[in-house]
């Protein structure tokens, strides 16, 4: 019981001192962009590239019109750049606050909203990147479009949910660091971002898209701003595979809080 009180009241502190990570998480971007012309401007720029030659590559690959698949692939991309970059530096989301942690007491989920600032900022530059890609190739304006708004949330919730348990489980296991960064390697190109869920609709490699929880965030996120509804089972699984990661990680987080700062 004690532990479980102790769990929600650091939730709680975590929440309310909002200082602790949102603060935190601008400075960590000035600071890492220090002394630098355009700042985070600068991985924006390199992010745009990249989009606009793997998506005029992509397109002749899959026969697919430039018009048609950049604007696709530039969402599915973006949105891949949040969910990998949080996941990946979750799995140090205690280790790389070790000295803070040792020598004052603060609220563990702070450190996973933290980093979660620090991308969402990153992934608020490299929105730039898709409003161009819809200025050049055309804005159809939907009312599906509101729908964005509770699959970026859900979106968020599964993403935090799922950090906390990468922490945890890294920081217990250290080892698993490396098998995060590979697993993220192996899911992007399991994952609808280079290609099209229309695809692998059909036959036994549909189930490669059907277990894959990416698919139903990412689809979620991206349907509405392309003027698409969000059927059903998209708002099922995507609603299926937050709530199976929010058990998991307050399952972890009541059982191991308390060991965390010793396993350091």
């Amino acid at each position: 019981m004690n532990s479980f009180l102790f769990a929600v009241h650091d939730i709680r502190e975590s929440f309310s001192h909002t200082q602790l990570w949102l603060w935190t998480g601008l400075q960590d971007i000035k600071l890492r962009y220090r002394r630098s012309a355009l700042g985070p401007w600068w991985l924006t720029i390199s992010t745009g590239i990249l989009v606009a030659a793997m998506g005029i590559l992509y397109a002749g690959i899959f026969k697919h019109t430039i018009s048609d698949y950049l604007p696709n692939f530039a969402v599915s991309y973006i949105f891949w750049i949040f969910f990998s970059g949080q996941i990946n530096e979750s799995a140090t989301a205690f280790t790389q606050f070790e000295n803070i942690l040792k020598q004052t007491r603060i609220p563990l989920l702070s450190c996973v909203l933290r980093i979660l600032t620090r991308h969402v900022i990153i992934l608020l530059h490299n929105a730039l990147i898709i409003l161009i890609a819809f200025m050049i190739f055309g804005f159809k304006f939907s009312l599906n479009l509101i729908y964005f708004l509770p699959a970026f949330f859900i979106f968020l919730l599964f993403l935090l949910s799922i950090s906390v348990a990468v922490g945890i489980l890294c920081t217990r296991y250290r080892d698993m660091v490396q098998l995060i960064s590979s697993m993220l390697q192996i899911l992007f190109f399991l994952s609808p971002i280079l290609w099209k869920t229309e695809i692998l609709e059909h036959g036994a490699q549909s189930l490669i898209v059907r277990i894959n929880p990416i698919f139903y965030l990412m689809e979620t996120v991206r349907r509405p701003l392309f003027g698409l509804t969000i059927t059903f089972d998209l708002w099922n699984g995507a609603l299926l595979c937050t709530a199976i990661s929010i058990l998991t990680s307050a399952f972890l987080f009541l059982k191991y809080r308390a060991r965390i700062t010793y396993w350091l």
